[in-house]
């Protein structure tokens, strides 16, 4: 609430998914920075240094923190610009310090928090410094050197304190969004002290511990002095017995209460009565800021409150708003100086109690950071609560040679061309892959060199649909042709409106404040629907770019505003301008009903993974490691559910995959890579409450000791129901909501036989194996590649053609089968595996290959915690790769579904699994071979509405 004297905040209460929001960051570029210097030293020996980053110079490196003497010693935390991994180095003439991340930092789309521990008094070196990323302790480490016992830092020095340069070597910057950073003197913290997990994501969280005097906290909350600290200390207390620890004096009793000691608490008694209770007179200045804190429990009245008063009784300053009591913690500036009265209060007759009563002053402690470089307009609205679109730098590398993604600064929001030979291409990082939204942004032509365009794509099926501006006039290019626009002439510093109705299928294209009109059509307005310049059935980008250099020295450049800053980069004046939700800064007006392209304003995803409802992805697929012991009936927990398909593999050792669902039953097993027939197994016992049951078994393939384990876990939806709704009866166990179902029939040897797959609409991806027949390989329906074509899962054949599924695509109750033994022979059962997309937790669909380490970048809407690849154009092996083997990028721990071998490394590298999707970071043909259309289905570890940074 809010009154005359303050304002009052609700302790770990909030309206929305994030208790503690995050409304700013600093944006830094190539020669801005923060510096201090203090005054005198503080704790060099023991220290935590908290924020949360949002890394956009993936390559380029970054200084989080740089304290020393330039050209003569150094401690940096930072990001290094040849792999991007996280590095706490200390130099003196030697090196003192070198600890090094095995993770690499290359996910540009999403925030990190990132916590470095320091305590060099600890006896165990690896104590020393811990690292902390998403609330997790890194434990793998490329290089780690650690600090001798009681070696000081230069942290906590009266030496320069740099952020965003390197404080030894002055001429190094560095290109990141940063926020919430705390600097903690003389305790090693845990990352609980500044974030938690929610519903299986890691969240900011305010720093509730106190502040000492060398320490700061700096939100980037005030645009004209970015660096200010805001950490407070808290003065003397103003309030004489407020813990009642052995008696009540100093409070006097108000309108007839009785006041007694109870427990170590005021005991307030009033009857019959309101608004009796008990009060201390306190004296307060103008205009400093106070803190009060009280426990107040209601007892046996309608409810208690505290509060403070310029009048005894009046209620005419701040209180806490519930009568239902509790812990408050609450701030209020006097408008006078003079007395105020703290009373405790009731609100009908009864017994209430009191306790813990505080008012302390709150001050600033004024350990600014000066800033350098930083404008009012590097303030910005991205934060790790609301996190809005970029450029994406990694993305999204069609095949062959002939794009890159150009020269990105500022926050990845300008993009300069690199070439005269060949485009620069790049897309917005937020994106929902759904067919919803609308979405308003705008772009800036900077530099008018060259040739290119802007605007939105719908490129997998062959179109495209940009605003051209490479010819005198302004055409719409599309796969069918051109279409004029008028007005056709453009200028260094226009700026480009896109409003994009992704329900709708239509799209318009504007220019300085008003919209093109098709050249004779009608007037168009997005907020009616009226007269779109383009329409489309699916879009699979949006904020577009595409630019190409005239000369080797006279480029294009652009810059994106998706809602975070209508200055354009400190060009133009801002405007100030919000969409329909009220988020935003644009340099126009949004249409009525058009949003700003950040999480905030993304759909919610399903209530069955939303982490707003407390569900989440992992509840209906993830991932368990295990180690064997040679125990029989041994309980592998950590599921999350229990699983209805369990799909194993022996990592680091050559045995076969083990596929088992609840089905067919706990005992019976299938092998992904042979064709053998189904048969009974006595290594896996049953499917339980929060995993699964395994013994060694005489094969040793689920439970030997030593060996280690993988067990991808789907939920279904048990043992199976009957389902008729095919021409042949099938059982079904469907999980509707996550798009997975498994299906056994049995064949007739008809060609039309339809089976039920109990799913809400038509599955995307089907494998099918004969249960029966140890001659029938695994066969594959995927939409994509044709209902005339199929796919094996345990051989490398690309797609062939087939009649397993009699030319018919999948519909929305059953999918239809051939004459084909491998899916219907007659009297033989069949298992089948059914998937359709649900948007944030699984994506199934085809990418162009490039053939190059700088690979491809899949935008799938989430984190992914497991993708499967296969070349779909040739003889390659099948890749599989989770979020759990390894546990960082770069991924290449690659199992392959057609081949028993061990766990192994491609050549050429792996991938990066990102917040909104992977990035191919390997050349193998068998997931990038070059202008290969590459299969892939993908599940969610967390929908990017809510993902951090990986």
């Amino acid at each position: 609430m809010s009154g005359p004297v303050g304002s009052q905040q609700w302790m770990y209460a909030s309206d929305g998914f994030y208790p503690h929001e995050i409304g700013n960051s600093a944006r830094l570029d190539s020669g801005a920075l923060f510096t201090r210097t203090p005054s005198s030293s503080s704790n060099a020996d023991t220290w935590t240094w908290s924020a949360w980053v949002k890394n956009w110079g993936v390559t380029t490196g970054g200084y989080l923190l740089s304290a020393g003497v330039a050209s003569t010693r150094e401690f940096l935390i930072y990001f290094d610009s040849t792999n991007q991994r996280l590095n706490v180095y200390q130099w003196n003439g030697g090196i003192e310090i070198q600890v090094v991340t095995s993770m690499q930092f290359r996910d540009p789309a999403a925030w990190y928090h990132i916590v470095v521990a320091y305590d060099s008094t600890q006896g165990t070196a690896s104590n020393r410094i811990k690292i902390y990323v998403n609330g997790e302790q890194e434990t793998s480490f490329a290089s780690a050197q650690y600090p001798a016992q009681g070696l000081g830092s230069r942290v906590g020095t009266t030496e320069v304190q740099d952020i965003g340069r390197n404080a030894y070597n002055q001429n190094v910057y560095s290109d990141f969004y940063i926020t919430e950073v705390n600097y903690i003197s003389g305790s090693q913290l845990a990352p609980t002290s500044f974030g938690e997990t929610k519903a299986d994501t890691w969240i900011p969280k305010k720093y509730a511990g106190s502040y000492g005097s060398h320490d700061y906290y700096l939100p980037f909350n005030d645009a004209g002095f970015l660096g200010k600290d805001a950490s407070t200390v808290l003065g003397a207390e103003l309030v004489t017995n407020g813990t009642f620890d052995t008696n009540i004096n100093n409070w006097t009793a108000h309108n007839g209460a009785t006041l007694a000691l109870s427990n170590n608490r005021l005991s307030v008694y009033e009857s019959p009565g309101f608004d009796g209770g008990a009060y201390q007179a306190i004296s307060v200045e103008s205009g400093k800021t106070y803190s009060i804190e009280a426990t107040v429990d209601k007892g046996t009245t309608n409810g208690a409150r505290v509060g403070v008063e310029y009048t005894l009784g009046g209620r005419d300053g701040v209180e806490t708003s519930s009568n239902a009591g509790g812990h408050f913690q609450f701030t209020f500036t006097p408008s006078s100086t003079g007395t105020v009265y703290v009373r405790c209060f009731i609100q009908a007759a009864g017994t209430a109690y009191f306790d813990n009563i505080s008012v302390k002053e709150i001050t600033t402690q004024g350990n600014d950071f000066t800033s350098t470089n930083v404008l009012v307009t590097d303030q910005m609205p991205d934060s790790p609560t609301n996190n809005f679109a970029t450029l994406n730098p990694i993305g999204p590398r069609r095949n062959g040679a002939n794009y890159g993604s150009g020269a990105q600064t500022q926050g990845n929001l300008t993009i300069t061309s690199t070439s005269n030979s060949y485009f620069d291409d790049t897309e917005a990082t937020v994106f929902n892959n759904g067919d919803t939204g609308k979405w308003y942004y705008e772009m800036r032509l900077d530099e008018n060199h060259g040739n290119g365009g802007v605007g939105y794509e719908q490129f997998n099926i062959g179109g495209y649909y940009l605003a051209e501006f490479y010819t005198p006039s302004a055409v719409i290019v599309t796969n069918t042709g051109t279409t004029t626009l008028s007005p056709s002439s453009f200028s260094n510093g226009d700026i480009f409106m896109f409003a994009v109705d992704q329900g709708n299928g239509k799209g318009w294209f504007g220019k300085n404040g008003t919209w093109y009109t098709i050249s004779g059509g009608g007037t168009p307005n997005p907020a009616t629907g009226a007269n779109a310049a383009t329409t489309f059935g699916g879009l699979d980008r949006i904020g577009q770019v595409q630019l190409r250099s005239s000369t080797s020295s006279l480029h294009r450049t652009v810059t994106a505003n998706f809602g975070q800053d209508s200055s354009f980069a400190g060009q133009v004046t801002a405007q100030g301008n919000t969409d329909a939700n009220g988020l935003g800064d644009f340099y126009y007006e949004p249409p009525a009903g058009f949003l700003a392209l950040c999480t905030a304003n993304l759909p919610d995803p399903v209530a069955a993974i939303n982490p707003a409802l407390d569900a989440s992805p992992p509840d209906h697929f993830n991932t368990v490691l295990y180690t064997g012991n040679d125990a029989n009936d041994r309980a592998i927990t950590g599921v999350g559910f229990q699983p209805d398909f369990a799909w194993f593999k022996s990592r680091n050792q050559a045995y076969g995959h083990n596929v088992f669902d609840a089905v067919r039953g706990a005992g019976k097993v299938i092998h992904t890579d042979t064709a053998d027939a189904e048969y009974t197994r006595s290594e896996m016992d049953s499917f339980d409450s929060d995993g699964f049951t395994v013994s060694r078994g005489s094969t040793v393939s689920m439970n030997e000791s030593g060996t280690t384990y993988v067990a991808w876990n789907w939920k279904a939806g048990g043992s199976g129901v009957s389902n008729s709704d095919g021409s042949t009866a099938s059982v079904v166990s469907a999980n509707r909501v996550a798009g997975f179902s498994i299906v056994t029939y049995t064949g007739t040897g008809s060609a039309g036989m339809t089976i039920g797959h109990g799913l809400s609409s038509a599955p995307k991806l089907i494998i099918v194996k004969n249960r029966d027949d140890g001659s029938e390989n695994w066969t594959i329906y995927f939409t994509p590649v044709g209902n005339d074509k199929k796919l094996e899962l345990n051989t490398d054949i690309g797609a062939a053609t087939t009649g397993n599924w009699n030319n018919t695509n999948a519909g929305s109750s059953v999918f239809t089968l051939g004459s084909v033994d491998a899916t219907n022979t007659s009297g033989e059962s069949c298992v089948a595996y059914c998937f359709h997309e649900v948007e944030g937790f699984s994506k199934i669909g085809l990418f162009d290959g490039n053939g190059s380490a700088d690979g491809p970048f899949i935008n799938t809407g989430f984190r992914p915690a497991f993708v499967l690849l296969k070349n779909a154009d040739s003889a390659e092996w099948w890749t599989l790769i989770d979020n759990k083997r390894v546990g960082y990028n770069e991924t290449n721990s690659i199992l392959s579904p057609n081949a028993g071998n061990a766990e192994y490394a491609a050549s050429g590298g792996g991938f990066d699994l990102l917040s909104n999707g992977f990035k191919v970071r390997g050349t193998s043909a068998n997931f990038n071979g070059n202008a290969a259309n590459i299969l892939y289905m993908a599940f969610a570890e967390m929908p990017f509405k809510y993902a951090n940074a990986r």
